[in-house]
Formats: C-alpha cells, structure tokens, sequence
C-alpha cells in the first residue's frame, strides 16, 4: 500500500541543529536529503529511535510532495520510502505508519550523530559510513 498522505512533513527529536551542521560541512545538501538517509540507514540497520519525533519548529519540507513531483530527478526515493512504509514500518493506519517512519529515520539519524561524535569537528565522510554499513550487513549475514 503506497502512502497517500502526500503532504506528510516529517519531524525530528533532533530539530535542526545536527541537520544544519551537516549541511554547513557540505556533507549533504539539503534536510530533505539527510531525512532520507536517516530512513535509510535506520532501516538497513534495524534502528528506530527510543522517543517519538517530535519538533517545535515544524516539519521538514513535504518530502513526499517534492519527490512524486520530480520523480525524473529522483527515481528511486518514492519507490525506496513506499517500500519501507509499506514493508517495514509498524502502526495500525497510515498516520501511525508515517509516525514509524519519522521514528526509524531518526534511528538513522542517530547512528550519523554517534559517527559524527566521533570525528569531532571533521566532516562525515558517507563513504566511510557506507564501508561500515556494509561491515554490519556482513557481519549479520555470517550469523545467520
């Protein structure tokens, strides 16, 4: 079931400040993008965060909107945040699922906070995340 809510805005625990950094260090270029990496991340490594997302400044852009609206330019993150939605997030109905979805990108959010945390004041290096992603997805695949 694809989502309907097409105007969903996620949120984050974390409001801006982590989002802003990223972004000031030129590791991403936009909160849209680092959303999606978050759902990603928190999905692949099985991570949802402990506390519900919420925010006082509001939500991020309306990601569903602009990704079905320049699906062209971004062919896979509609079809990847459905497949999630759909496959992996828990609630009862849509709201409940799309509120999953905030939770388990804030997972992924998390994880780039820790790797963050322990580069200081450098800059992430994503294709150093993807080695250790990848390392995990190994190392799980081995014991099973």
């Amino acid at each position: 079931m694809p989502i309907k809510s097409l105007g969903h805005r996620p949120i984050s625990h974390y409001g801006y400040t982590f989002y802003d950094e990223l972004i000031k260090d030129e590791t991403f270029t936009d909160k849209s993008n680092i959303w999606g990496i978050g759902l990603l991340l928190g999905y692949i490594l099985k991570r949802r965060t402990k506390n519900q997302p919420t925010s006082t400044v509001g939500g991020l852009t309306r990601i569903m909107v602009t990704y079905t609206e320049n699906k062209k330019d971004f062919p896979l993150f509609l079809e990847t945040t459905n497949f999630i939605f759909d496959h992996y997030a828990v609630g009862a109905d849509e709201k409940a699922k799309l509120k999953d979805l905030d939770r388990i990108a804030d997972g992924g959010i998390e994880y780039l906070m820790e790797e963050k945390e322990k580069l200081g004041a450098a800059p992430l290096d994503i294709s150093k995340i993807i080695q250790k992603v990848k390392q995990v997805e190994k190392e799980e695949n081995s014991t099973t």
